[in-house]
């Protein structure tokens, strides 16, 4: 069954979104719940696929039990985008706070005004989450080897290796900080996952890389190259590639890494691909869900490949 997309030209526009690169707007349903509207960017006519990207995500995320936030395909003007629901309920569950704010005030020389600094890695993370005052968000899985938020977010890199997520940045991230005295931070559901996929490449490209017919213009050199918003440690930083990340999260959790790495062996490629499969051929031309559904399986076979 196709994914259904939520009409929300009556819903009440409560403010603007700031935050990131693209026009979003804040909208309240009738019940009182609160969803975030992003509009679908244009280029040269045609819609950029950030918001089919999202949305498989968010589906992908679901099957591996991966704490996220609730996305749905929305129509708002005419203009088609999606909706994200307010994982803070409106700050009842706490106030979001972004990584970038956190790694700054845990070490005031950290470059909380960059948008990709060489000193977001892995290591810095991990070990801000390892911190016992930030708990795991109350959706994650209640298991021996997934005790901390820093457990639960090596699930979020395993996530974002499968649907090649290259935007991990340190405001793609964060905890809800709730003033309830003696009341834990949480780590937040992971979100904004719009940079997966391939959603930047033009059909003709994919088609290109799906044909195999370069050997250096594949749908596996792509998943090979994309690179990740987190830094390797030491004197010559380099940028780490979306696997690289959560290999660098396996070193530190292991733990953690093979429960996550046994919830992905026990979802069948076929599952993976349905979550493709389902959006709208309205909304994904056939290039589109080819190549999506190739890039699942490239990287749900290179990170079993780990086990």
């Amino acid at each position: 069954m196709e994914y259904s997309v939520c009409n929300v030209d009556d819903w009440i526009a409560i403010e603007e979104e700031s935050l990131g690169s693209k026009r979003k707007v804040w909208l309240e349903q009738s019940e009182g719940e609160r969803w975030l509207f992003k509009y679908s960017r244009m280029n040269s006519g045609s819609l950029v696929g950030e918001h089919w990207a999202e949305k498989i995500a968010a589906e992908v995320a679901a099957v591996l039990a991966v704490p996220h936030a609730q996305v749905e395909f929305a129509s708002r003007d005419g203009l088609l985008g999606v909706i994200s629901k307010d994982f803070t309920a409106s700050r009842d569950r706490g106030a979001l706070v972004l990584g970038n704010e956190l790694l700054f005030r845990s070490d005031p020389g950290y470059a909380r005004d960059e948008q990709k600094p060489s000193t977001h890695t892995v290591k810095r993370v991990m070990a801000y989450l390892r911190n016992p005052r930030v708990a795991k968000p109350g959706e994650a899985p209640e298991t021996v080897s997934v005790r901390t938020a820093a457990d639960v977010f090596v699930g979020y890199l395993m996530l974002d290796a499968i649907v090649g997520n290259t935007d991990r940045h340190h405001e793609n991230w964060g905890i809800l900080r709730t003033p309830r005295l003696g009341t834990p931070a949480t780590l937040a559901p992971s979100f904004d996952h719009a940079s997966s996929l391939g959603r930047e490449l033009s059909d003709d490209v994919r088609i290109a890389r799906l044909s195999g017919k370069v050997s250096n213009r594949t749908v596996e050199r792509y998943c090979v190259k994309g690179r990740s918003s987190f830094y390797s440690e030491g004197e010559s930083p380099r940028q780490l590639s979306v696997r690289e990340a959560f290999v660098k999260a396996r070193e530190i959790r292991p733990g953690a890494a093979a429960y996550w790495l046994s919830q992905l062996r026990r979802v069948s490629e076929e599952r993976l691909m349905e979550c493709v499969q389902r959006v709208s051929g309205a909304i994904m031309s056939s290039p589109m869900k080819e190549f999506a559904c190739k890039l699942l399986e490239v990287n749900r076979r290179c990170l079993l490949e780990m086990t």
